[in-house]
Formats: structure tokens, C-alpha cells, sequence
């Protein structure tokens, strides 16, 4: 048994002037055997010493670099999807589009347990009379609308932790930062992409 650790990374156009620049959104799904969630938190704790949770966007390359080898040397396996939208009031339909198809990759590698990081915040109604809703709960409603039309099967649950209490979630951020940044025409920067050479490879899925 294993379980899936999700989380992303978004890259918003760098020529804000462009008016058909698009946005790039990664969502990451690391995979952790049940037996292996303890000592792979050990190994985070020893490549990561200071007390704060890590944020790929905002670490020096060196620990960058560290999370990538923890992923590597454990051998942990990662499946990523991504995609790419105009206006950013698109971005949650791109993510439940994207959870959805991440989440039917990793069932199919027998993953029913997915743990993602809270995400709390809610955004202005679309419509009058329709209630806030948390980034949480409509990532639920995505999966729920699946399960509904027989997409996702029914046994498949998510739940949601802040990273500060699991540094689990820390992996998927490190893999989704290092697969935006090997993506993003305004970067193109392949180190941390290149150093996922090992067992810890994506599997990059671009819908």
C-alpha cells in the first residue's frame, strides 16, 4: 500500500504586457509506501535542519537540491500532470481538471489514499447566491463530480494537512517546482529536473 502526497507549483507569465501569455500550473503526486512514510520523514528531517516548513520557490538551489536527493535515494516514484490558461480566473478549473486526471493516474497504480496541503482560502462568488468556497472544498466537489460519473472509484479519499505538520507534503512541492522551472519557456531551467535522474523520475503527463 502507498499513498499519494500532491501539491503544486504555478509559474504566472513573466511579460505581463502580453496579453496571450499563459500561465503554467504543475500538480505533483509523490508516491510513499505505508512502510516507508516514517523513515522517508527521517530523511527529510536530516537534509532539512532549519524550523520552518520548505518552500521550493523561495530555498537556495543547495536545499533545493537536498529535498531532490531525498526523492531520489529513498526512490520514491512521482507522477505529475500540467497545464497551461489565459485569464487567472481559470486557475481552479485548470486545477480540478489536472487533480482529476492526477488522481485517475495514481488509482491506476493503486494509490486510494491522496494527502494534499490546505488550502483554506476562498475566492469571490461567480454567480450571485453561490456560497465561497475553500480551495479545499472544491477539491472535493472535482473528485466528488468524478466519483459521481463513475470516473474515480468510490473508495478514494483526500484529506488535507499544512506542511509546517507533514514534511511529506514538502516532497510534491520540490517536484512540481523543479518540473515548472524545466518547463517554463521564461526559464528553462533543467538542474533540478536533471538531478530527478533515479526511481524518482515523473512520470510527466501533459493533458
Amino acid at each position: 500500500m502507498a499513498r499519494g502526497y500532491l501539491d503544486e507549483s504555478i509559474r504566472p507569465p513573466t511579460n505581463k504586457s502580453n496579453k496571450a501569455a499563459l500561465h503554467l500550473y504543475v500538480l505533483a503526486g509523490v508516491i510513499v509506501p505505508v512502510g516507508s512514510l516514517n523513515p522517508t520523514r527521517t530523511a527529510i528531517g536530516a537534509a532539512w535542519t532549519r524550523q520552518r516548513p520548505f518552500h521550493f520557490r523561495l530555498e537556495s538551489d543547495t536545499d533545493r537540491l537536498k529535498l531532490l536527493d531525498v526523492i531520489v535515494n529513498v526512490g520514491i516514484g512521482s507522477v505529475v500532470v500540467g497545464g497551461t490558461y489565459l485569464k487567472p480566473s481559470s486557475q481552479e478549473r485548470v486545477r480540478a481538471r489536472l487533480l482529476v486526471r492526477l488522481a485517475t493516474e495514481l488509482v491506476k497504480l493503486g494509490i486510494t489514499e491522496l494527502i494534499a496541503e490546505k488550502r483554506p482560502y476562498t475566492r469571490p462568488n461567480v454567480a450571485p447566491g453561490v456560497a465561497a468556497r475553500s480551495g479545499d472544498q472544491r477539491d472535493e466537489d472535482a473528485l466528488a463530480k468524478s466519483q459521481r460519473l463513475g470516473g474515480l472509484p468510490g473508495n478514494l479519499t483526500m484529506t488535507f494537512k499544512w506542511p509546517q505538520n507533514e514534511p511529506l507534503l514538502w516532497l510534491p512541492d520540490a517536484v512540481a517546482g523543479s518540473v515548472a522551472l524545466h518547463l517554463d519557456p521564461a526559464s528553462l531551467d533543467h538542474r533540478f529536473w536533471n538531478r530527478l535522474t533515479g526511481p524518482g523520475v515523473p512520470n510527466l503527463i501533459w493533458p
